[in-house]
């Protein structure tokens, strides 16, 4: 299953303003995570990735993603997306003056095989 989300942040949006969506996925096993930052961001439109309100990319909670022109891409992941609500929240904000910036998120999950709990040893509700 694949997911895709844009977050749009506008010259207003402030660290301690921050813009954030809500991503729902499925549940399953969270592989790969891909984050877009489009021409023109010049590392000021800043993002971080969480799940249950706990930041998880990058794993230093006081880090963000921000570039210009280019997209992380973590693979392999493994995260377990069991129980509901089965959702991550990207939060951002953009330290440009002047224009915003619309940032895409994309997420690779896959449904857990047979049987459930998806070898993590656990079952899902």
């Amino acid at each position: 299953m694949y997911f895709r989300y844009d977050l749009q942040l506008l010259p207003t949006t402030t660290r301690s303003n921050q813009a954030k969506i809500v991503m729902p996925v499925g549940q399953g096993i969270l592989n790969t995570l891909e984050i877009s930052f489009p021409p023109g961001c010049a590392s000021l439109a800043h993002v971080y990735v969480s799940h249950w309100e706990q930041q998880l990319w990058p794993w230093n909670t006081d880090g963000t993603f921000a570039w210009d022109n280019y997209t992380v891409v973590i693979r392999e992941i493994g995260y377990p997306v069991l129980t509901e609500p089965y959702r991550f929240t990207m939060y951002g904000w953009n330290d440009d003056d002047f224009y915003p910036h619309r940032i895409v998120c994309r997420l690779k999950v896959s449904p857990l095989p047979y049987g459930g709990g998806g070898g993590w040893g656990m079952m899902p509700e």
